[in-house]
């Protein structure tokens, strides 16, 4: 059966930096990286366009002006331009807010649902054990794994839950397949199809990999500094070799936290 999907755009959101023995353990250098925050923008034939996550946005700078959510922005600085915004970016597609009948999270992170008050209309979707995790945690505690009480509001109010071990995938057979990779977040997903343009097949790994040298080797993976910030590390580990064995399989993998121009195709 022909494929409904297609990813349509990769919009680069603005980044934060980090020292690059952060981002692969076997780096020594302190060489400052940016980390660009993705979202990714399909198209599906029957239920129109689908938002997966929405990265950065001015709501950012609003939800981190006090603390202790302003501890987040000093340890992940944010660069953004008004025109990177999903918004701005989706204007230069022809597509306005409302045209977004679904947004997908693949997890609840700041830097992956940081303009979804301009969806007002669009359903939200969203694994629950992820939102439950996110609202239990209170203050400081819920700041240091990477959830911001203001972004959450949206999801708070509007979101439903999806299941991701469905076995006929979400939106029926031959559309978008739930891959479960929890680790860096409590209950985090990609999602897989096949492209309908490229007829490649691809994998949107959210966070389940920093960097493409990671989904090629899993041992080019994080410095241990970034496993705090990490619900599991075990769990991450085992995410992100079932990554890289898609990878094997010549599955397109791509990543929310590589630049956009190294992964197009």
């Amino acid at each position: 059966m022909p494929s409904k999907i297609k990813l349509v755009a990769i919009l680069d959101t603005g980044f934060t930096i980090a020292p690059s023995f952060v981002i692969n353990r076997h780096h020594k250098s302190l060489k400052i990286k940016k980390i660009p925050a993705l979202a990714f923008l399909l198209h599906h034939d029957d239920l129109g366009y689908i938002m997966v996550d929405t990265g950065y946005s001015k709501e950012f700078l609003t939800a981190t002006q006090h603390f202790p959510a302003r501890f987040y922005r000093w340890v992940t600085p944010v660069k953004m331009q008004e025109k990177q915004s999903v918004i701005a970016q989706l204007k230069e597609h022809g597509i306005e807010p409302t045209d977004i009948k679904i947004i997908i999270l693949s997890h609840l992170h700041a830097d992956h649902v940081g303009d979804l008050r301009a969806f007002s209309q669009s359903q939200i979707l969203i694994e629950p054990a992820e939102l439950d995790y996110a609202q239990k945690l209170k203050g400081t505690t819920q700041v240091r794994h990477g959830y911001l009480k203001y972004l959450l509001e949206p999801v708070t109010k509007r979101g439903e839950a999806i299941q991701v071990a469905a076995p006929t995938g979400l939106f029926g057979p031959d559309s978008l397949e739930l891959v479960e990779l929890s680790g860096h977040s409590r209950a985090m997903f990609g999602l897989k199809f096949q492209d309908q343009q490229s007829n490649q097949e691809i994998l949107l790994a959210a966070d389940a990999a920093w960097s493409q040298a990671e989904v090629q080797d899993p041992d080019n993976g994080p410095a241990k500094l970034a496993h705090m910030m990490m619900y599991s590390w075990p769990l991450y580990q085992k995410s992100i070799q079932k990554v890289h064995d898609y990878h094997q399989q010549g599955v397109k993998v791509l990543l929310a936290h590589e630049s956009r121009e190294s992964q197009w195709f």
